[in-house]
C-alpha cells in the first residue's frame, strides 16, 4: 500500500507564518495558542468559550512586512524585514499600491532590495508582488533566487541563469505572480533552503514596491488530539474570510484529517468547527501542510494500537491492569523492499533523515480513500537495512523497516 507523508523541520505551515495565527472566540489563558502548532499534540490549544461556529484562522505569507505597513523604527527609515544592497531605501506613504505605504528605492546605478527566507527544498510555493516602475527605461523587477545553488527561477518555472519573474518601466503599478517549486533536494543538498526575493531597480532613478507576499501551497488539513464529537463539523476552508469551502473533515478519535486531490496555492486558510458544543473546543495540534508521495510504494504497511499499562498477576493467575496513559499509542511500520542502494537512498532520505531519526516530527497517511489511519509521531533513532537471502536479479534483494510511534494526545474533556 503507498502512504504520503509529510514532517521534518518547518512542515506545518503554521508553524512558518510571520502573522500569528488566530483562533475565534479567543484562547484560554491556561492553554494559549502556541500550543496549536508546537509540534506536540499533548499540550492543546483551548478556546476561551462556546461559541457558534469557532474557527482557527492563519494567513501563510512568510515575507517579513510583506505589505510594507510596519513603520520604520526611528531615527531609521528603511522598511523593516527589508535590506537595500545600495541607494535610500524607505518607506513611502504618497505612492502606494494598497494601505498606507509602499517601499521606495532610490540610487543613481543599477542596485536591488531583498528578503531571505527558509523554505523546504522541493516544495510548491507562490509569490505575489506590486512594482512601480521609474519611467522611461528606469525599470523595477522581480526575482528570486536559491542562495543554495546560485540559481534564479525563470518564468517557464525552471531554475538557472538570471531572469525577471516580472518587470514595470512605467510610473504604475503592476501586479503579478508565480507558482514555482523550489529545487529539489538533490539540487540543494540540505531539507531546508534559503529563497532570497530580490526587487531591482535597472538604472539611475527611483522604483517602487508594495504587496510582496510569498506563502506554500497546501493540501493536507489534519488534527491530532481534540474534544471534538458529532455536534461539530470540522471544515477545511481558504480564503480571507474563510468563504471557499475546500473540504468538510470527519471527527475521529484520536485524530482526523482531510486530503486534496491536488494543492491549493491559497494564503489564508481557516479551519471552522461549525455548529455549537455544549462544552469548549479544544485542539491538540492543528497541521496544514503539504504532503509528498514516497518514491517507493512499501510492500507492507502495518498499523498498531498499545495500550500503555501496569500488570499484576495474582497467584491464582488472574490479571490485573491499570493504565499508564490518557490512551492508547499507535505505531506504523512500513517496510521498503529495493534493487538498487539509489532506490533505498531515495526513502530514507525523505523519511528518516528529512525527520532527523524522530529529532522532527513525521505524519503518514495512507493513500486509500477509505483508511481511517493517520498518524502524527516520531521515528525510532535507528532503521533497520536488511539483505534478503535467495533474491534473484528481478527480485528487490534489500529491505529496509521504518517504525513510527505516534506523539500522545490529551484525554477527551
Amino acid at each position: 500500500m503507498s502512504v504520503y507523508i509529510v514532517g521534518g523541520a518547518k512542515f506545518n505551515h503554521l508553524s512558518r507564518a510571520v502573522t500569528a495565527v488566530t483562533m475565534s472566540p479567543g484562547t484560554d489563558s491556561l492553554y494559549p495558542m502556541a500550543g496549536l502548532y508546537d509540534d506536540r499534540p499533548v499540550v492543546p490549544a483551548k478556546f476561551s468559550a462556546v461559541g457558534a461556529g469557532s474557527y482557527v484562522h492563519a494567513d501563510l505569507n512568510v515575507l517579513v512586512n510583506g505589505d510594507l505597513e510596519s513603520l520604520p523604527v526611528s531615527p531609521a527609515t528603511t522598511p523593516p524585514g527589508w535590506t537595500a544592497s545600495a541607494g535610500t531605501f524607505t518607506r513611502d506613504t504618497v505612492i502606494k499600491n494598497s494601505g498606507a505605504a509602499s517601499a521606495k528605492l532610490v540610487h543613481t546605478a543599477a542596485t536591488n532590495a531583498y528578503q531571505d527566507v527558509t523554505c523546504r527544498s522541493g516544495e510548491f510555493l507562490k509569490i505575489e508582488w506590486a512594482i512601480y516602475g521609474g519611467g522611461g527605461a528606469i525599470a523595477a523587477a522581480v526575482q528570486v533566487q536559491n542562495k543554495d545553488t546560485g540559481k534564479y527561477l525563470r518564468t517557464d518555472g525552471i531554475w538557472g541563469a538570471a531572469q525577471d519573474l516580472d518587470s514595470q518601466t512605467t510610473a504604475a503599478w503592476k501586479t503579478g505572480s508565480k507558482q514555482f517549486t523550489v529545487e529539489a533536494v538533490a539540487e540543494t543538498l540540505t531539507d531546508l533552503t534559503v529563497l532570497r526575493v530580490l526587487v531591482t531597480l535597472s538604472a539611475s532613478g527611483t522604483i517602487q514596491f508594495d504587496d510582496m507576499y510569498l506563502y506554500p501551497a497546501t493540501d493536507l488539513c489534519a488534527v491530532f488530539g481534540s474534544n471534538v464529537g458529532k455536534l461539530l463539523t470540522p471544515e477545511f476552508r481558504s480564503g480571507v474570510s474563510g468563504s471557499t469551502l475546500e473540504a468538510t473533515l470527519t471527527p475521529r478519535q484520536p485524530s482526523f484529517f482531510a486530503r486534496l486531490s491536488a494543492p491549493i496555492y491559497q494564503r489564508y486558510l481557516r479551519l471552522t468547527l461549525s455548529g455549537t458544543a455544549y462544552n469548549v473546543p479544544w485542539l491538540g495540534e492543528l497541521v496544514f501542510s503539504q504532503m509528498v508521495t514516497l518514491s517507493r510504494t512499501p510492500n507492507d504497511v502495518s498499523f498498531e494500537w498499545r495500550e500503555r499499562q501496569a500488570r499484576l498477576e495474582t497467584p491464582g493467575g488472574a490479571q490485573w491492569a491499570t493504565p499508564r496513559g490518557a490512551g492508547a499509542i499507535r505505531s506504523a511500520t512500513l517496510k521498503i523492499k529495493y534493487s538498487t542502494v539509489a532506490e533505498y537512498e531515495q526513502s530514507r532520505d525523505l523519511m528518516y533523515r528529512r525527520a532527523r531519526g524522530g529529532v522532527y516530527p513525521l505524519i503518514v497517511i495512507p493513500t486509500v480513500a477509505d483508511a481511517a489511519e493517520i498518524i502524527f509521531g516520531r521515528l525510532t533513532e535507528d532503521v533497520t537495512y536488511n539483505f534478503i537471502s535467495g533474491a534473484t536479479s528481478a527480485v528487490p534483494y534489500r529491505e529496509a523497516q521504518f517504525v513510527l510511534a505516534e506523539e500522545p494526545v490529551p484525554t477527551m474533556v
